[in-house]
């Protein structure tokens, strides 16, 4: 296994024909493109959400900081399946991967009613809720399905950089 194939090649991306994009015909790149695609789609789903009985609330990633540096990975992780850069499309799903993880561990700040509280307002008021056995949800499913996107589509770079 060579590992200096994950190292991106600068000057072939600067070298490259931007006017013939293509995605490969092969399941692994298919896959890969597929992948990095949905990764910009569920940037766009909410990353933190809570129902509690009065009311919820919720935030997509697109408002969050890490949701726009991971909307902004998945943009080079698809422009790097349509060019062949898989070296670059590796690292930038390995970026999107961390966002991901730091989206389903984050609490971030709630606005409703006018009303904002800051993040850890949220945490703390969501332990007291459970402490008192108040019924709350909490779901992080667009943190959850673009970090199984940047892994997929971080394999499939991984698998195509090996192949070569």
């Amino acid at each position: 296994m060579d590992f200096n194939k994950l190292v991106p090649d600068f000057n072939a991306v600067l070298k490259t024909d931007w006017t013939k994009p293509q995605v490969e015909k092969n399941s692994i790149g298919r896959t890969g493109f597929i992948a990095s695609v949905l990764m910009l789609v569920f940037v766009f789903l909410p990353w933190f959400s809570i129902q509690y009985e009065d009311g919820s609330a919720m935030r997509s990633g697109i408002t969050l900081w890490y949701g726009i540096l991971g909307f902004l990975a998945g943009l080079v992780a698809v422009a790097s399946n349509l060019y062949n850069q898989k070296a670059l499309g590796f690292w930038a799903a390995v970026l999107a991967v961390l966002f991901a993880v730091i989206g389903l561990i984050v609490y971030p700040s709630l606005t409703e009613d006018g009303v904002t509280l800051s993040g850890e307002k949220v945490k703390e008021s969501i332990e007291m809720a459970k402490m008192f056995e108040v019924e709350i949800y909490v779901s992080r499913v667009g943190a959850i399905l673009y970090l199984l996107a940047s892994l997929a589509s971080g394999a499939c770079s991984f698998l195509g950089l090996m192949k070569k």
